[in-house]
C-alpha cells in the first residue's frame, strides 16, 4: 500500500514538472488565437508609450520591419493609437508608425498582405533612417516664421464706424511650450504701419502711425495627420493703435488699448523643413472685424 502511494506520488510530480516546463517555454502560451490584428512596424525605432499620448513615459522601441499584433481598435482624442505587446511590454503605438492589414489577423489574406510587407529595409535606407529620424507629428512640432495678411481694420470715430483692409506683417511662433508650460498655442504679432486713409479727412497733413495686434491661440486639431492639420484656434487679443493728425492748428495723437477675443480657421503642411500656414480669423474687441493670414515657418 505504502508502495502504491509514493509511486502515485512521484508520478503526479512528474507530470507536473513536464507540464511546467512546456509553459515555460517561448511561444506555448501564445499559439492561442489573438483578436487583434497583424500590423508591420514602418518606422525605424518606433516609440511604445505607456499611454496613447506622445506626453506619455517612453517604455519600449520597435525596429522597422517588424511583424506585431495590435488591437482592433484604435486610442487617443487626437493623434490614434493601437495598443501593443512586444515580449513583456504592453503599450501603445501611435497609427502612422505602423501599416495593418486589410483584416483580422486571423485571415488568410490578411496574413498574405502582411508577409508581402515584412521586406527588411535596405541597408541604404536603414542607413539614412538612422541619420534622419522621423519628425514629430506638425501638431506637436515648434515652429518660427513670418506671415503677411490684411485685416478689414474697424473702429469709431465721431460716432461714425470706419474701416479700411490694411496690409499686415507679422511674427508667428507655434508649438509646445511657446507661452505656456504643456500647452500648444499659436502666438501671433501682426503690425500695420501708416494711418488708415479714412483720417486723411481729419488731418490738415499726413497722417501718421500704426496699428499693433497680438494674440494666443489654443490650437484645438479638427484632423491631424504626421505633416499636414486642419484646426480651429481661440484664445486673448491685445489691439493697440496711435496715429498722429493735424486738425487746424493743434497737433493730436490719437492712441487706444482694446482687450478683446480672437478667432481662427486654418490649415497647415509641412514641405521637407518648411511649414505653410493659411487661416482665415475673426477679431473682437472693441469693434468686431475679419482678417486673412499666410505664414512660412521653419523648425524652432
Amino acid at each position: 500500500m505504502e508502495h502504491a502511494f509514493r509511486v502515485k506520488s512521484i508520478s503526479l510530480c512528474v507530470a507536473f514538472l513536464v507540464v511546467s516546463f512546456l509553459f515555460a517555454q517561448p511561444g506555448f502560451a501564445q499559439k492561442k488565437k489573438t483578436s487583434g490584428k497583424k500590423a508591420v512596424v514602418i518606422t525605424q525605432g518606433a516609440q511604445i508609450y505607456e499611454k496613447p499620448d506622445f506626453d506619455a513615459n517612453v517604455i519600449g522601441t520597435v525596429q522597422a520591419g517588424k511583424s506585431v499584433v495590435v488591437s482592433s481598435g484604435t486610442y487617443g482624442a487626437f493623434v490614434k493609437f493601437y495598443k501593443i505587446r512586444v515580449g513583456k511590454t504592453l503599450g501603445y503605438i501611435a497609427d502612422i508608425d505602423v501599416k495593418v492589414a486589410g483584416k483580422s489577423a486571423a485571415g488568410k489574406s490578411a496574413k498574405t498582405k502582411t508577409q508581402s510587407s515584412e521586406k527588411k529595409p535596405s541597408k541604404k535606407s536603414a542607413e539614412r533612417e538612422r541619420k534622419e529620424p522621423k519628425p514629430e507629428p506638425l501638431y506637436f512640432s515648434r515652429f518660427i516664421g513670418l506671415d503677411v495678411g490684411k485685416i478689414w481694420f474697424k473702429e469709431g470715430i465721431s460716432g461714425i464706424d470706419a474701416k479700411e483692409g490694411l496690409l499686415t506683417y507679422g511674427l508667428r511662433v507655434t508649438g509646445p511650450d511657446v507661452l505656456l508650460e504643456g500647452a500648444i498655442l499659436d502666438w501671433n504679432l501682426i503690425l500695420h504701419y501708416g494711418a488708415p486713409s479714412y483720417y486723411d479727412q481729419l488731418s490738415v497733413t499726413k497722417p501718421a502711425g500704426f496699428v499693433l495686434w497680438t494674440d494666443a491661440h489654443f490650437m484645438l486639431p479638427l484632423k491631424a495627420s504626421q505633416d499636414s492639420m486642419f484646426y480651429f484656434g481661440v484664445g486673448p487679443l491685445l489691439v493697440y493703435s496711435s496715429f498722429k493728425v493735424t486738425n487746424g492748428d493743434r497737433a493730436m495723437d490719437l492712441s487706444a488699448l482694446n482687450l478683446g477675443l480672437s478667432l481662427a480657421l486654418g490649415g497647415a503642411a509641412r514641405f521637407d523643413k518648411v511649414v505653410v500656414r493659411a487661416e482665415g480669423k475673426y477679431f473682437y474687441e472693441k469693434q468686431s472685424y475679419p482678417g486673412v493670414q499666410l505664414s512660412l515657418q521653419t523648425p524652432l
